[in-house]
């Protein structure tokens, strides 16, 4: 009897089960002391994002992590020429891909060629992937995994299953994406992401980055996201196995927005902090340090316009890479070993198929 040949979906995703394995090798070290990431969205080209920028500058910002949405013009070349100008040429800038940024998401001179030619000029940063889609960035001992789930491309939830499952030797991991669950932002979105995405970053400590709504607003510490379940009320956050926090943060520049959700008293009760145009917003950056004062699992952020105000501040404790023993103190955690860690090193093929739960399970 002739023996029936496999589906391509089958091929398919045999490829992609050896790429989990077979790829990019990157270590998994400490990250520097004071490290401070700038998380934007929705930044668009005008004077308010301009001064964005500064602010970053000024700040001391040494890595920008971008929730989509660029310029809102379809003109990779005026947005690369806005950072440039700012920030330098070689400025590290890692960023997911947004509903506006589609149309000239790839190709030549794309926004995803401008940002992988850029990751490759800044030392110490390792990329893989399809940047911004699927793709995933380790650097200065942090990992940032950027989705264009709800954007743009096809099996995202499989490569962030993929990447996640081989992060444990990190303190700090984020997911980076556009769009969001309808509950977790202040404006008028609907759902778009699933809530799986927010199941397997949690369970894996990693805290969720989201812009697309034009204000801001972060959650407590979260241990389910679709029930919207909270840890406490405390004002310093925990990342861990089961643990985790999300913030939209799309005060960019763009056209800002106001509040169309949790207006009464007591309604919405996981939100920590709420800023749209209802309680005055400009634009604003925020901005974390990680290894605050050498303590490697622990982490400062705050929330400041454009006129220098702090709207919102909070810390943050990882429980990751502790190999399971509860921390009593920040500088408990065991420091992290250089580790070699493997993610795939091409997605294309994965551009164009859905891979399911179980066909997943043949890869483990």
């Amino acid at each position: 009897m002739k023996r029936a040949s496999r589906s391509p979906r089958l091929i398919r995703l045999t490829l992609f089960c050896l790429t989990s394995f077979f790829a990019l090798s990157v270590l998994a070290e400490p990250t520097p002391e004071n490290f401070k990431v700038a998380f934007i969205g929705d930044l668009g080209i005008s004077s308010a994002s301009k001064k964005i920028l500064q602010l970053i500058k000024a700040d001391g910002a040494q890595l920008v992590l971008h929730q989509g949405d660029f310029d809102y013009r379809d003109n990779p070349a005026a947005w690369e020429h806005l950072v440039d100008s700012v920030l330098g040429h070689d400025f590290p800038y890692i960023a997911s891909a947004g509903n506006h940024d589609a149309k000239d998401w790839f190709g030549s001179n794309g926004y995803r060629d401008r940002l992988e030619k850029r990751s490759r000029r800044v030392q110490g940063m390792a990329c893989s992937g399809d940047h911004g889609v699927n793709g995933v960035c380790v650097y200065k001992g942090m990992l940032f995994i950027t989705s264009g789930v709800g954007s743009i491309g096809r099996g995202t939830l499989p490569y962030l299953q993929g990447v996640l499952k081989q992060s444990d030797p990190f303190v700090w991991k984020i997911c980076s994406w556009h769009k969001q669950q309808a509950s977790y932002q202040m404006g008028q979105k609907k759902s778009e992401v699933p809530w799986d995405y927010y199941r397997v970053c949690r369970e894996n400590g990693a805290i969720i980055a989201q812009g697309h709504e034009h204000s801001y607003s972060r959650t407590h510490t979260i241990t389910s996201f679709s029930s919207h379940s909270i840890l406490n009320r405390s004002n310093q956050l925990r990342v861990g196995p089961g643990m985790s926090f999300t913030f939209t943060q799309g005060l960019g520049g763009e056209k800002l927005r106001g509040q169309h959700l949790c207006r009464g008293k007591g309604d919405c009760p996981h939100w920590a902090s709420i800023y749209t145009t209802d309680q005055g917003a400009e634009p604003a950056v925020l901005f974390c340090t990680f290894n605050l004062g050498g303590q490697e699992n622990l982490a400062e952020c705050h929330l400041k316009t454009i006129s220098n105000k702090v709207i919102d501040q909070f810390s943050v404790v990882s429980e990751n890479n502790t190999f399971g023993k509860p921390l009593r103190s920040p500088s408990a955690v065991k420091k992290a070993r250089p580790t070699s860690i493997y993610f795939p090193t091409e997605m294309s093929d994965m551009n164009d198929v859905w891979v399911t739960k179980d066909e997943l399970k043949e890869c483990e």
